[in-house]
């Protein structure tokens, strides 16, 4: 039987070191990593790791006060 190989989590979005940097040419950073990309940085790590981010931490729920 073969098994099916995970397909790697490409989310950043959702996570609380992802970044904005304004920069025309990487509009991308990773905090944690503390590099700037022009892709996202769960790309960069699995092409230069081979590996899902290690890093990747969601961020935390925004609570809303109701009135």
């Amino acid at each position: 039987m073969i098994a099916e190989k995970k397909a790697p989590r490409m989310i950043c979005g959702d996570c609380k070191h992802l970044g904005v940097t304004y920069q025309r040419h990487n509009p991308w950073k990773c905090d944690r990593f503390g590099f700037k990309s022009r892709e996202l940085p769960a790309r960069v790590v699995l092409q230069t790791t081979g590996t899902e981010c290690a890093f990747y931490t969601p961020k935390a729920p925004i609570v809303r006060k109701s009135n």
